[in-house]
């Protein structure tokens, strides 16, 4: 065959825009400018060459930009580049991936098309590479000391239950008196980047409804200790990812049951949890009778007293952690363990932490008891929670028929500080 290779891609530009020409092609996708020859420099113009990659831009007396014939680029991280590209003034148009590469086209600063590619390849090894750190981030964060709580993070995507991008990523805490508009920042596009940090993820920003913070939860499901085969009620599943999480650590074998009570989000959780076959979701309340027999129960929805169904639902051993909090009040992850008999239950906070609150009973006696134990302090002190009317010297907090003790179930005699 006569024709062995491109040799180089020439376009054309208006007079007297060299600098322009350098700014775009040089600048932004980083092909180097090189010398043109002696006798065709006196025309104008730019060439950039790398390699084998050679783009000359020659003047045109009355340029026409090209808006159909274009050259298309192989480029590495699309979406950041598509960012800086914005970010300088460039309009960047998004278009349908063709086998194989993701795409974009932009014009360059006089108009001509542009098209930039990314092999899929590449694009799957960079989200890879971001989950990975991502996942060793939090549960390092989490003090996870279980290796499958990284494992876990590691192997569930986040981005079916963020939904489709640009995000917005909280800035400031629940607890802070902001507006939805200003606790939130908008990423600029859907980079999945954004997604693998230890950030809240709005599923609702208007109600302050995200997908919490990972290290968090890494902290959280490290506490509750799920083993393969294990059964699991998750109140609070949200768009599910921290459902599928849970799905990862019981197995195959193993159960989860969780409980959404909000429609729009129950549909999106379906939908992103429909082929994990050990997960049966239901769009009601997470409290109430008829709940299953299981050896642990996840709450992720604040309330301001532990539910008597959950404490039920448990088997002998069976973990509940929940976030014991005032009304929109900053409250902490409560680790509650069933003994085999008694009304003297384990228990401990694990952190400090705030969810938006649960759609069930909320007593504000209660609240306002827990808004002043928390300001005292001593949380950390917490050993037990007990199950009768009869609070004593070492009540730490009290609602109407429970209340946390600083001694341990089964310890006589004065508590002792553990600070």
């Amino acid at each position: 065959m006569p024709v062995r290779h491109l040799d180089h891609i020439q376009l054309a530009m208006p007079p007297g825009q060299e600098n322009d020409a350098r700014a775009f092609y040089q600048g932004m996708l980083g092909i180097t400018e090189v010398l043109k020859p002696p006798h065709l420099a006196a025309r104008g113009g730019c060439w950039f060459e790398d390699g084998p990659l050679k783009v000359h831009l020659g003047v045109e007396a009355d340029f026409i930009p090209a808006r159909k014939a274009h050259p298309a680029f192989i480029v590495d991280d699309l979406r950041v580049l598509a960012t800086d590209l914005e970010r300088a003034g460039y309009r960047v148009v998004e278009d349908q991936p063709l086998q194989g590469y993701d795409r974009l086209y932009v014009d360059d600063p006089f108009g001509n098309r542009i098209e930039l590619m990314e092999p899929k390849a590449a694009v799957t090894d960079r989200v890879t590479d971001l989950r990975t750190f991502y996942a060793r981030f939090v549960a390092s964060r989490g003090s996870a000391c279980d290796p499958r709580i990284e494992q876990a993070f590691a192997a569930v995507p986040r981005e079916p239950f963020a939904g489709p991008g640009p995000w917005s990523v909280l800035a400031f805490g629940p607890w802070e008196p902001r507006s939805p508009t200003e606790s939130y920042v908008r990423t600029p596009n859907d980079d999945p980047a954004f997604l693998y940090q230890d950030t809240l993820i709005a599923l609702d920003a208007a109600r302050g409804i995200n997908i919490g913070e990972p290290s968090l939860h890494a902290r959280c499901l490290d506490q509750i200790a799920l083993r393969e085969g294990d059964t699991v009620l998750h109140v609070g599943a949200g768009s599910g990812y921290y459902t599928a999480l849970l799905a990862h650590l019981v197995g195959p074998a193993g159960r989860v049951y969780a409980y959404e009570i909000d429609p729009g989000l129950a549909d999106r959780a379906a939908r992103n949890l429909a082929e994990l076959p050990q997960v049966a979701l239901h769009a009601r309340s997470g409290i109430g009778d008829g709940l299953p027999e299981v050896d642990c129960v996840y709450v992720n929805a604040g309330i301001t007293q532990p539910s008597r169904a959950w404490l039920d639902a448990l088997r002998v051993g069976g973990r509940l952690l929940f976030p014991l909090q005032p009304v929109d009040g900053l409250g902490g992850m409560l680790l509650v363990t069933r003994p085999a008999a008694g009304n003297a239950w384990p228990a401990r906070f694990i952190s400090r932490a705030i969810f938006i609150g649960c759609a069930g009973p909320q007593d504000e006696a209660t609240s306002q008891s827990l808004v002043n134990a928390f300001s005292k302090g001593g949380a950390d002190t917490v050993r037990s929670l007990r199950l009768d009317r009869k609070p004593d010297t070492t009540c730490w907090c009290a609602g109407d028929d429970w209340w946390l003790s600083t001694k341990a179930p089964n310890e006589s005699g004065a508590p002792t500080s553990e600070r």
